[in-house]
């Protein structure tokens, strides 16, 4: 491990570590979750894992940005020890870098997740009927047609429709059978 071989002291030791063994963790869990087919916990274990790697990237822009704000205190905070300043710097970008990313991404995945259990589902039904919409589809018309043909009744469905048992329309000129007695 790379973190074990610091020249920045124990304080830097320990955060390179302890980054190094979460990331490990993190993306050994989150391939495992996907191995096991539970796609949800993948993801969520993989935004940890990638704000653990992002941890490079902040190391850099908090070396930068301490260095810029601690350097009016070199003479007096550090005595002029450049080796201390250093120190320091390294210490806090070393924690700073991978801790800060890590609870941003378990806020994002908490605030996410909160707001996914708030949400409605979008196939449920409402809560109130609506007084304009009918509760229940409405029965077809009588089709007076013959079998293939369209009813002028049903003109505007996509599909044609079916005749009764006799084969007619309810509002055609084809006598019905006398009903037997």
């Amino acid at each position: 491990m790379a973190g074990l071989a610091t020249p920045y002291g124990p304080v830097t030791m320990a955060g390179d570590v302890m980054l190094a063994l979460l990331w490990l963790g993190c993306t050994l869990t989150g391939w495992r979750m996907a191995r096991q087919r539970r796609f949800a916990d993948h993801r969520r274990w993989m935004v940890r894992s990638f704000a653990l790697t992002m941890s490079i990237i902040t190391n850099r822009f908090y070396s930068v940005l301490f260095a810029i704000l601690l350097e009016p205190q070199l003479e007096t905070t550090f005595h002029g020890d450049l080796m201390l300043f250093t120190s320091t710097i390294a210490a806090l970008a070393a924690w700073l870098c991978w801790t800060l990313p890590l609870l941003a991404a378990e806020w994002w995945l908490d605030h996410t997740a909160a707001t996914k259990r708030r949400r409605p589902l979008p196939h449920a039904p409402p809560l109130i009927h609506h007084p304009t919409r009918p509760r229940h589809r409405p029965a077809p018309p009588h089709r007076t047609t013959a079998p293939g043909s369209r009813c002028r009744a049903n003109a505007h469905r996509a599909r044609p429709p079916e005749p009764d048992h006799h084969g007619r329309c309810g509002d055609s000129a084809v006598p019905a059978p006398p009903a037997a007695s």
